[in-house]
């Protein structure tokens, strides 16, 4: 096998992967970068097992339908025995299961308490987890890691250093708005609420839904709550008006920044510009990627039949332009893509790498882009900043965009984050 550290093909670096997998008694996960090949790994470890186990059975537990489609026709091309089921987690978790080997592609998905339920109705002898990120922002990887801990990583900085995966460069677009007032008026809305919870926010969204969590709060705040009827009436319709405010101004900021229609603007600008590139677009819901003056929209609104043909129909297509919300995140190999645009994101680091990886997927002379528009002065300046933590970006303001688009020079802004601070 080739040195790690020297000149190694991307075919030994997987095998390397399955190496580390076998070596910890066949029970770990491959945390691997879209576009590295976690699925072509994952079956050169099916085969490796098979070969000396003959017969055995495989259940592979898929998030989507889509996923389902696309290892079906992988494991056709790669000739693998017919001894396999892939199953989407949704099915799996409504009965008990038996195999030999167990497969959990996006394993990162199944820590929630409903498919966290696959590690109980499944009865395996090995498993083989695979991920792009494993970490989630709720904790939870530690349930995963417990059944199925990483045995290997290749992150997007290895892949693209070696070839593997195409450069690209991110630009973070800072757009100012001229009506961010508003904003601040639901900011400073939010915080008044927030700051009644000791900014504690689970505490506040549990009592935005959970009326049992509004009446343990109630009790702790009036010790006495026996003996003082009316006070602890009084207290707990406190915290409800607290707790629907809260949401309210929650809400409203997301909405403000979700759906502002500078971003439309600059997305069509970004596409025009692009009209010979293959481009997607990804924004928080289905309404915003229906604005968008460029190409077809994705959407779980379609009949799964129609939708299947909108994608197959793009991936056949040398240039264009998909729109969707989250429908690709996850699992979707469309040749040619080589720009991004997110206007719509959170603080996940899981969903930014993915979007990512959508348009780095190894070509011939291939710069990809990616455009993430940011508002400034309100929160989704700290998701940017937590979802693209050790990721190399360029700041760059609505002006420096169009510099970008037609390829003259610019100077980069600093990546200074607006301070916000409020007194009430």
């Amino acid at each position: 096998m080739a040195d790690l550290f020297g000149n190694i093909t991307r075919s030994e670096r997987q095998a390397l992967g399955v190496q580390r997998w076998v070596n910890n008694r066949l029970c770990g996960s491959l945390v691997y970068c879209t576009g590295f090949g976690k699925t072509r790994t994952a079956i050169m470890c099916m085969k490796r097992f098979l070969a000396k186990n003959p017969g055995k059975s495989v259940i592979i537990v898929v998030p989507t339908d889509a996923l389902q489609r696309q290892w079906l026709a992988d494991l056709a091309e790669q000739k693998v025995p017919k001894v396999y089921q892939v199953l989407i987690i949704n099915t799996v978790v409504r009965k008990e299961w038996n195999c030999d080997l167990l497969i959990l592609d996006e394993c990162h998905k199944y820590a929630s308490d409903l498919f966290g339920k696959v590690f109980e109705v499944v009865k395996y002898k090995i498993i083989l987890g695979l991920t792009a990120t494993m970490e989630r922002l709720d904790g939870k990887d530690s349930y995963i890691k417990k059944y199925c801990p990483v045995v290997d990583r290749v992150d997007v900085s290895e892949a693209t250093a070696r070839g593997w995966l195409s450069p690209y460069r991110e630009y973070k677009v800072l757009i100012e708005v001229d009506d961010l007032s508003k904003y601040l008026e639901l900011n400073r809305e939010f915080y008044n609420h927030f700051s009644f919870f000791n900014h504690d926010f689970t505490l506040a969204m549990a009592c935005v839904s959970k009326w049992q969590k509004r009446i343990e709060l109630a009790k702790r705040m009036c010790p006495d709550y026996a003996n003082k009827p009316d006070e602890f009436k009084a207290i707990n319709k406190q915290i409800l008006i607290h707790a629907m405010g809260f949401n309210r101004a929650l809400q409203g900021r997301k909405q403000f920044i979700y759906n502002h229609p500078k971003k439309i603007e600059l997305t069509d600008l970004i596409l025009k510009h692009r009209q010979d590139k293959k481009c997607i677009t990804f924004s928080k819901t289905i309404k915003v990627a229906e604005k968008i003056g460029y190409g077809k929209v994705l959407s779980s609104k379609e009949t799964k039949k129609k939708g299947r043909m909108t994608l197959e129909e793009f991936k056949e297509a040398k240039v264009g332009v998909l729109n969707t919300s989250k429908m690709l995140d996850e699992g979707a190999d469309i040749p040619g893509l080589s720009v991004a645009v997110i206007l719509g994101f959170d603080s996940s680091p899981t969903t930014k790498t993915q979007r990512i990886g959508r348009v780095i997927r190894k070509a011939e002379n291939k710069v990809a882009e990616v455009f993430t528009f940011v508002i400034k002065g309100t929160v989704e300046e700290g998701w940017f900043r937590k979802s693209t933590s050790g990721k190399d970006f360029i700041t760059i303001d609505s002006s420096n965009l169009l510099d970008v688009l037609e390829g003259r020079e610019f100077t980069p802004k600093k990546n200074k984050e607006t301070k916000m601070i409020f007194r009430f």
